[in-house]
């Protein structure tokens, strides 16, 4: 549990570190990209810490190119 406290706080701070003087400078599609970014890591960090089961990245690039693969296979 103390883990899950230690991303959200580091989370806090990231927001506070980097998105807020983001939105004051008016860079709004920058501090969205970054907080997307940002609660994606968070999710996929807190995820590790509780041990789900993530499937594969390689599973998604598998059947983008196997098709290439096949064309170029002898």
């Amino acid at each position: 549990m103390s883990a899950i406290l230690l991303i959200a706080f580091l989370t806090v701070t990231a927001f506070v570190w980097e998105l807020i003087p983001l939105f004051k400078k008016g860079f709004i599609k920058d501090a969205m990209l970054y907080l997307v970014i940002l609660m994606v890591g968070v999710y996929l960090s807190s995820c590790t810490i509780l041990l789900f089961d993530l499937p594969s990245p390689m599973a998604l690039l598998n059947i983008i190119f196997k098709p290439l693969l096949k064309g170029f296979a002898p």
